[in-house]
């Protein structure tokens, strides 16, 4: 369901707000270089580069997040059971100390 609705909603606003990012990014671009008579190919390769990757992070944000949310599930598990053994451990200490006064 999660997915789902990533892929209908988020995608497709997402697309649109880096569409429009990217098309005044390259008209401002285009305009201060004095209309294409003060070129140089760099800027449309660095252009290109920022599409990639916009459209790549854009693309996989579902499995970015989820990716985050499954990292931070173990490290709190592992501490849960990091907690509960050394919970476990005190236990056992306050016993032993109980046992050794007792004799």
């Amino acid at each position: 369901m999660v997915q789902t609705l990533s892929q209908t909603v988020v995608l497709p606003i997402a697309g649109l707000v880096i569409t429009y990012v990217l098309v005044a990014e390259l008209i401002g671009m285009i305009t201060d270089k004095n209309s294409l008579h003060d070129v140089d190919t760099f800027m449309f390769f660095k252009w290109f580069f920022k599409a990639w990757v916009a459209v790549f992070i854009v693309a996989h944000t579902f499995d970015i997040t989820m990716a985050i949310f499954d990292v931070g599930h173990c490290h709190s598990t592992k501490n849960s059971e990091n907690s509960k053994e050394s919970g476990q451990q005190k236990k056992a200490l306050s016993k032993k100390k109980s046992n050794d006064l007792e004799h």
